[in-house]
């Protein structure tokens, strides 16, 4: 096996990490969430441990999300790894930075979408909106 094939399938396991993760727990915590509020796992925020409907709400966001964005990063990244294969290995590892920054991106701005979700949906004690 060549040296830029070997690169190759190590950008390829780090860069399919993410959406991978992504599905999964997108998966889980849509069919599975975690069924009390708790510090070791699930979507834990501030905002989303008030209380149990803010803890199941945040999974129910965060699950569709993550779902979502998986779904569209997998082939993304399958794509754009194969076509950066034939470019040798500074091609190879530009593309890998490139997907792992917008990785890093989407997993911010899922964050960011659950939280302003949250704060539409409930006040600052944790009670729905009217």
């Amino acid at each position: 096996m060549t040296d830029t094939m070997l690169l190759w399938l190590g950008m390829l396991s780090a860069c399919i990490v993410t959406p991978l993760a992504l599905l999964y727990f997108g998966w889980r915590f849509q069919k599975k969430p975690p069924a009390k509020i708790n510090r070791r796992y699930g979507y834990r925020s501030k905002r989303s441990m008030l209380n149990q409907d803010t803890w199941q709400y945040a999974h129910k966001c965060c699950g569709e999300l993550w779902s979502s964005m998986g779904r569209w990063l997998m082939p993304l990244t399958l794509v754009a790894l194969i076509a950066s294969y034939w470019g040798g290995e500074p091609v190879i590892l530009l593309v890998a930075g490139l997907l792992l920054v917008l990785d890093l991106g989407v997993a911010f701005w899922t964050f960011y979408k659950v939280e302003g979700e949250l704060k539409a949906v409930f006040d600052e004690a944790g009670q729905r909106k009217l």
